[in-house]
């Protein structure tokens, strides 16, 4: 796994999107393989569903909007889009610590219901395929609060990945 922290931004998205390409069975429903992007949230493991991801990029400058919630972070102009930047471990009960801009912090631009916010990392590693078979409930001991944002659990080379349930967590944050 450490070999995949060498890989460019772009190396990443263009694995997601020829999963995407190579095999249509991309979502939850009814299906027996499923993607999902791994990075890192502090010390845990997370997977996002890589049929939302749009693009993953450096997390560079963000630039602070007054007035807004502390979820967000700031804004980010990815080839002349303003992107929000978003720091979901608020939702998640996680503590809130400096990303690591200069070297493995990312932005991971999500689409969910044609609306686009990037998700900050502090590590992309590699686009994940897993069966449905593979994927356990979210567990008791996330506990009622943190239960909803996770979509289910499953192993990843020996450890517990956490799959975000990211249209939850992000309408969490908007409330």
């Amino acid at each position: 796994m450490s070999s995949e922290k060498n890989l460019t931004n772009e190396q990443i998205l263009q694995n997601v999107r020829s999963r995407q390409q190579n095999d249509s069975t991309t979502t939850y429903a009814g299906k027996t393989h499923l993607k999902f992007l791994v990075c890192q949230l502090n010390d845990e493991w997370y997977g996002i569903d890589a049929t939302l991801i749009r693009e993953i990029t450096r997390i560079g400058t963000v630039t602070r909007v007054p007035n807004t919630p502390s979820y967000v972070l700031g804004v980010v102009n990815l080839r002349g889009n303003i992107t929000a930047a978003i720091d979901v471990r608020e939702a998640l009960g996680l503590e809130r610590r400096p990303l690591n801009i200069q070297t493995t912090g990312r932005i991971v631009v999500c689409e969910i219901d044609g609306v686009q916010a990037g998700i900050a990392v502090e590590a992309v590693f590699e686009v994940a395929d897993f069966n449905q078979s593979q994927i356990e409930p979210p567990l008791l001991s996330l506990g009622s609060e943190r239960a909803p944002y996770s979509s289910g659990v499953v192993q990843y080379h020996n450890q517990l990945l956490f799959l975000l349930n990211l249209p939850v967590v992000l309408e969490k944050l908007k409330a």
